[in-house]
């Protein structure tokens, strides 16, 4: 399949002034690889120059998934000759010195394999570096972001799966395997299907896009697909309208049990909220801040703002970029 580049565009209205802060940057090209989405920003001295988006090849082996990597980050790179950083973002845990992946969940054939290496091995222009996809979507929102310049910046990511990062002083803290931890299986007391790790109530399957899905059609939404299905039948008149609006409600106050725990453990400045379910922010983190405006008390945790990702679905490209442009001058 031939990938398409084409010049960056703002993700949505309300980032394009974000990303006009994007200048003057060393140049560098940064890779999301999610479970559902293969996702490349190249950033230069003009700021975010190129963008692309493609699905993530389906169950394979690990050369293959390399091949596919390596060949959609060569249409990236312009014609000019030079050295190119590469930060690669991935979904899951790696090792203490960040070069081999521990475990991929969502992408089993690359568990145990050294991305970044295998990657700038077939790539004589690039050096790699490995990072959470967490932690990278934290780092862009905390520098260039939602998470304006704030000292303690928390970010959500409610997406394929759930997770968190948290990010002080322009730091990223690394507590367990270079994430701040399994946010994913705190256990929210809630009803609902089993998760992988054996729990019921885990966050994850109650608040990422697979968890929510669920959640509506045990409410008698049988047909969405999808998140966008969702949000489409919350936001348009039909029969559906009322079931799919206290679904995002019903969210909204789960997201908020969820950041109560996490505000109280961090003590955040701000928390941004991002991953393919913040498209329907409007329609939950209303419900989000007002349990967290109800249950927190300043014993617990300052005063802090829950905002939406500014940089929408290339915050973990862009903050993957980064940091490889950040390793790269060091």
């Amino acid at each position: 399949m031939k990938l398409q580049v084409t010049p960056a565009r703002p993700a949505s209205a309300e980032s394009a002034g974000v990303l006009l802060q994007l200048k003057n940057f060393p140049r560098a090209i940064g890779c999301d690889l999610g479970g559902t989405n293969l996702k490349l920003v190249r950033l230069g001295p003009s700021g975010l120059e190129a963008t692309s988006e493609s699905p993530t090849p389906g169950p394979t082996t690990a050369s293959a998934m390399i091949r596919a990597i390596t060949g959609q980050v060569k249409a990236m790179l312009p014609k000019s000759q030079g050295h190119w950083p590469l930060g690669i973002a991935v979904p899951g845990f790696l090792d203490e010195s960040r070069e081999r992946i521990v475990r991929l969940s969502n992408l089993p054939a690359l568990s145990g394999v050294a991305l970044g290496h295998e990657v700038a091995r077939k790539l004589r222009r690039v050096g790699a570096i490995l990072d959470a996809d967490t932690n990278a979507a934290a780092h862009a929102e905390a520098t260039v972001g939602s998470g304006g310049g704030k000292g303690r910046v928390l970010y959500v990511t409610m997406g394929t799966g759930l997770g968190a990062a948290l990010v002080v002083a322009g730091e990223i803290v690394r507590v367990s395997r270079h994430t701040v931890g399994q946010v994913a299986h705190l256990p929210l007391g809630e009803r609902g299907h089993r998760c992988y790790c054996g729990a019921v109530g885990c966050a994850e399957t109650l608040l990422s896009a697979r968890g929510i899905l669920l959640r509506a059609r045990r409410s008698g939404i049988a047909k969405a697909s999808s998140t966008l299905e969702l949000f489409e039948l919350a936001t348009r008149r039909g029969p559906r309208r009322a079931r799919a609006t206290r679904l995002w409600r019903e969210t909204g106050g789960v997201l908020g049990k969820l950041l109560q725990i996490l505000a109280a453990l961090f003590s955040p400045d701000r928390i941004v909220i991002g991953g393919g379910v913040a498209g329907a922010a409007e329609l939950f983190l209303p419900d989000a801040r007002a349990w967290l405006s109800r249950s927190l008390t300043p014993a617990l945790s300052p005063e802090v703002s829950v905002e939406a990702a500014a940089l929408g679905r290339f915050s973990g490209a862009i903050g993957a970029a980064l940091l490889a442009a950040r390793v790269d001058r060091a």
